[in-house]
């Protein structure tokens, strides 16, 4: 059983469901008390797939870093979550860096955040290089899951044949995105792949 298929067997719903995001992204961040209510509220009513990512703040001071001291305080709740983390960003810039040594890069510093306190259950490229061939990003990523390191691989805001892609390297256990009234990016990849949708904010936005 996937990270994914088991988040949604301990939900109660079907593999064919999407499931939604518990996001750690806030332009004006709550204080640390105020931050922890909501994640303990949000685990309290099912919610315990919680997203994150090391471009949500910045390199000193990101989602993971809040992650750290939540489960540092509540450590029996580690394994009562699973925990997908966004990185391959250029450290510090909303940018897409998919070489193999920026994504060895952002995956070494997500665990050296979380420094133990909660396993890295599904590492999320942050949408696509356009620079870097997907294949380079997945295998070096493929890497981590290979030596215990990392539970799966995800991908966010690319298209199907970008999914097809990088499902020929490793296994993509989800892809995050936008949630859209008028289309979903993608389509019809989940039933070749294999992969389970994570839903984000309402939009519609280009993707490569």
């Amino acid at each position: 059983m996937s990270i994914v298929d088991k988040t949604k067997s301990a939900l109660g719903v079907d593999k064919g469901t999407d499931i939604k995001l518990a996001g750690s992204k806030c332009a004006s961040p709550p204080s640390q008390e105020q931050a922890f209510s909501a994640m303990k509220a949000a685990l309290a009513n099912g919610a315990n797939f919680w997203n994150g990512g090391e471009l949500y703040g910045t390199p000193e001071r990101n989602s993971l870093h809040l992650l750290n001291e939540y489960f540092t305080k509540n450590p029996g709740e580690a394994k009562k979550i699973v925990l997908s983390i966004k990185g391959g960003q250029k450290p510090g810039q909303l940018a897409p860096d998919g070489s193999a040594e920026n994504t060895r890069r952002s995956i070494e510093e997500c665990l050296g955040v979380l420094d133990g306190k909660k396993t890295l259950d599904l590492w999320e490229a942050a949408r696509v290089d356009p620079a870097t061939p997907v294949e380079i990003t997945m295998r070096e990523a493929e890497k981590f899951v290979k030596s215990g390191k990392l539970g799966g691989i995800s991908l966010s805001e690319c298209s199907a044949a970008t999914i097809r892609r990088a499902a020929a390297v490793t296994k993509i256990e989800a892809v995050e995105v936008e949630f859209s009234l008028w289309y979903r990016v993608g389509e019809g990849s989940e039933q070749e792949v294999g992969h389970a949708y994570l839903h984000s904010d309402p939009g519609c936005y280009d993707c490569g």
